[in-house]
């Protein structure tokens, strides 16, 4: 995730956190269950489309590579049972394009491995191979399976490009709902405890600030899932309840800034 991307869902899983920590203040409010229920929702969102931003973003060799040999040791296997029926059947133009090796196989373009498996696979089926043997059948059923994943499931360098865009504007509006959300739900009704329970109040004004962390995630790190002790509204203890007396705290009778510039520009 990018800086902005990162900071925005730390200030969501603070707010999230403190009202859980909470929950017994509001509990008893029936306005309060939908507007909570809803908070989560955007929370499982969130978490949803960044996990799949992150994964995007995890070099593609990275993800493939294991299997992409698995998929040439299998189509490998594959042709050479094949390849026997169709020297059996006489047919050359098979044999042909049966006749490949594994490293043809890994060191081929994407595009070309994955064409020559489909048409290994689309010839299998012409010969109904699937009625041959027990060691047949599970070679294509394994063979049907991997080319399935890597020609179905974002594989391709563009497919993969494509879709990160695609998740970016899915976080960014997304973030724009949660802040309308906020602004005209769930902040004007947390002003029930300004004076009910000051120190709930406090804890949740102070969760809605979005923290200003330089740098951002590292593709699949993984490293911020928990935040860190940089001052992050996310970090360690910064969920519980601070003291209202405290200098910068919002137990006074005014009432704290609620977010940041940065909330207020995405909201506009």
């Amino acid at each position: 995730m990018n800086r902005l991307e990162r900071n925005r869902r730390y200030m969501l899983m603070a707010v999230i956190r403190v009202c859980d920590t909470h929950r017994e203040k509001w509990e008893s409010y029936s306005d309060f269950s939908g507007p909570m229920a809803r908070l989560v929702e955007f929370g499982d969102e969130y978490e949803l489309l960044r996990k799949e931003k992150q994964e995007l973003q995890v070099p593609l060799s990275d993800v493939r590579d294991g299997e992409w040999e698995l998929l040439a040791d299998v189509f490998l296997q594959l042709s050479a049972l094949l390849l026997a029926k169709a020297q059996e059947l006489e047919n050359a133009d098979a044999v042909k394009f049966l006749s490949i090796n594994r490293s043809s196989l890994l060191r081929g373009s994407f595009e070309f491995t994955l064409t020559l498996a489909g048409r290994i696979l689309d010839h299998a089926q012409e010969l109904n191979a699937a009625d041959d043997s027990e060691l047949m059948v599970e070679t294509l059923e394994q063979a049907s399976a991997l080319y399935a994943k890597f020609a179905n499931t974002g594989m391709r360098p563009l497919e993969r490009r494509v879709r990160s865009g695609q998740v970016t504007q899915l976080l960014a509006k997304l973030y724009q709902d949660m802040m309308y959300f906020f602004k005209m739900e769930l902040d004007p009704l947390m002003r029930v405890f300004k004076f009910k329970d000051p120190e709930f109040y406090a804890a949740y004004n102070r969760a809605r600030v979005i923290p200003k962390l330089a740098g951002q995630d590292a593709p699949g790190s993984g490293s911020n899932e928990d935040g860190g002790a940089r001052g992050s509204a996310n970090s360690e203890g910064s969920f519980q309840a601070i003291d209202p007396g405290a200098s910068g705290s919002s137990g006074s009778g005014e009432d704290p800034p609620i977010g940041g510039a940065e909330e207020d520009a995405a909201a506009a």
